[in-house]
């Protein structure tokens, strides 16, 4: 139905006299529907975070939300973080708006990897050939596994 032309014709009640108005343009809307959500995912602290939302329906308006706090400006169907740090890790949604209503897409959690960093660097030690060894190392990061 959107963008269909449609003519009133205005009449009494004895049809003796109809009055004819010019064409107007009638949009019928149906109610919105998020089709696809934002992703979860786990970034690297420093990547660019791509959220994207998928909605049916026409005259759409979007209103990102970290932790259900809305974003200052995040208002179109993509929402980019630009070089992620820990602190950008949460929960993000979008509100999808128009005049038939609204509509909220899935929670996607999104965790920001730390870069490891070494600090505590090994130090050169000598050690009898039937004796033990013991190495020590201290790292920071998030997600670390030795081996």
């Amino acid at each position: 139905f959107c963008g269909n032309n449609f003519r009133i014709l205005f009449s009494d009640l004895f049809v003796s006299k109809l009055r004819d108005t010019s064409i107007a343009n009638i949009f019928i809307d149906a109610p919105i529907k998020v089709v696809a959500s934002p992703l979860w995912r786990n970034s690297c602290q420093g990547e660019t975070i791509k959220l994207l939302v998928r909605a049916t329906g026409i005259d759409l308006k979007y209103q990102w939300r970290r932790n259900g706090v809305n974003i200052d400006g995040a208002t179109d169907s993509v929402f980019q973080i630009k070089n992620a740090s820990i602190s950008d890790e949460g929960k993000y949604d979008v509100i999808v708006i128009n005049n038939c209503g609204t509509d909220t897409s899935k929670v996607a959690i999104i965790g920001v990897m730390v870069t490891p960093v070494i600090t505590n660097i090994l130090k050169d030690d000598k050690v009898c050939l039937d004796k033990p060894l013991s190495l020590n190392i201290s790292t920071s990061g998030s997600g670390l596994s030795y081996q």
